[in-house]
């Protein structure tokens, strides 16, 4: 018996489905043309509410008629690039400062001057993205890059969809290179231990000594003030993560990388007593500076000119500016003035000595080592549910992958456990 299949219901002209609604789309011829000397057209498409045939047919009548046409086309095509600058502006305050940072840098650095830039943004095809794709590429791109050149790309266009200026997301089924895995280097347990000794060595190292036991984000430990740990339970409050500009410049405190990442980590009696003494090296600190700022800047027998005296005067200022910043951010690991470390500068004055001091390769490894060892190490004892939150990642798969690293003694150990299963009498 042959089936019979449903008509489907005739549409009024100009009118596309969505899901379960109704666009009307239409297209306005402009001045310009193409390579072939063909007109070009804006395509200009509005919802259709209710889903009538009249309504669809006013809509139609509005945009074809001259006067709003020329409304409608007084601003000129919207371009590739301004779709992006409208995306950007509009995600601003909705994520992650330094999620919007790294779009921005993606934007100025990779797609602001590219071959897609200019093509207007109703006629963008998936060929001219891949297209942009294998410039980026043939400029040395790694395929991480262009990968979250692409992320960037379908996010902003998916949103352009909803705002009506695309029918449809043209970065659906491009093919994209696959990036090369690379495993994040860490410390195996004896290695973390000399590490430690390093550490001890000298008092202000206890910064890395805390990220090892709590295996927190280099963001995160920074940003840690006093008021976030609790000395009775042993524990700290992750609350806020250090956000720094790409190119260098500034650092502020803002809120963590995900809700994930506001989380309680506990650590260990022996590190509650090396961070009571820290606390009270630093008190002895401020007092010592609040000490020379109350010394007079010009003794009875100075002049009120001359080097000496404006070395006083600056040196009081910066000392007022100091005590302001402790006093401000409160932080537990601040720089000599007060104020939030860059991470770049604590990887490359601090943490590289330390490790070339432990007999290992300064080039190899960098502060995050640290959460990458600690998530390998407890891994052997609590399960991975446990450890995802311990680590305040939003994805267990993240953990696993990323975080977690198998040594060889640990499959070595694997071996001795099926041999003892099966040759054991």
């Amino acid at each position: 018996m042959q089936k019979l299949h449903k008509k489907k219901p005739e549409l009024p002209p100009y009118v596309t489905v969505r899901g379960d609604e109704w666009h009307v789309r239409v297209g306005v011829p402009t001045k310009q043309k193409d390579k072939k000397g063909r007109i070009k057209y804006l395509q200009f498409t509005r919802k259709c509410e209710p889903k009538t045939e009249e309504r669809a047919a006013e809509i139609v009548k509005y945009l074809k008629n001259e006067k709003n046409k020329k409304k409608e086309t007084s601003q000129g095509p919207l371009l590739v690039n301004k779709s992006l600058s409208e995306f950007l502006a509009a995600k601003k305050g909705s994520i992650a400062r330094r999620t919007h940072d790294y779009y921005t840098f993606l934007f100025e650095k990779h797609i602001k001057e590219s071959s897609i830039s200019t093509i207007e943004l109703s006629t963008l095809k998936a060929k001219q993205i891949q297209a942009f794709y294998r410039e980026l590429a043939d400029q040395g791109a790694s395929a991480n890059l262009i990968r979250r050149v692409h992320v960037f790309l379908k996010m902003a266009f998916k949103q352009a969809i909803a705002w009506e200026d695309l029918a449809k997301n043209p970065c659906d089924g491009i093919l994209v290179p696959r990036p090369k895995s690379k495993e994040s280097p860490y410390l195996r347990a004896h290695e973390a231990k000399r590490f430690v000794e390093a550490c001890k060595k000298t008092d202000d190292n206890i910064v890395f000594e805390l990220d090892l036991e709590t295996g927190l984000r280099p963001q995160e430990i920074l940003a840690l003030s006093w008021s976030d740990i609790d000395f009775e339970a042993c524990r700290v409050s992750v609350k806020k993560a250090l956000t720094e500009k790409l190119n260098g410049g500034e650092v502020v405190i803002d809120v963590p990388k995900t809700a994930a990442s506001v989380r309680s980590v506990s650590f260990s009696k022996a590190m509650k007593e090396r961070l009571l003494v820290h606390r009270e090296r630093q008190r002895r600190k401020l007092i010592e500076l609040r000490g020379e700022l109350d010394k007079p800047a010009l003794l009875e027998h100075m002049k009120k000119k001359g080097v000496n005296y404006d070395r006083r005067r600056t040196r009081k200022r910066e000392i007022r500016k100091t005590l302001e910043n402790f006093v401000l951010y409160d932080l537990v690991f601040p720089g000599e003035n007060g104020q939030p470390q860059s991470i770049k500068n604590v990887n490359r004055r601090r943490f590289r000595s330390i490790v070339e001091e432990a007999g290992l390769d300064p080039k190899k490894y960098s502060f995050k080592t640290l959460r990458h060892t600690c998530a390998t190490i407890l891994a052997k004892k609590i399960g991975p549910k446990r450890l995802q939150k311990f680590l305040g990642q939003a994805e267990i798969s993240t953990t696993m992958n990323y975080y977690v690293h198998v040594d060889e003694d640990s499959q070595f150990e694997l071996s001795e456990e099926m041999a003892n299963v099966l040759y054991s009498i």
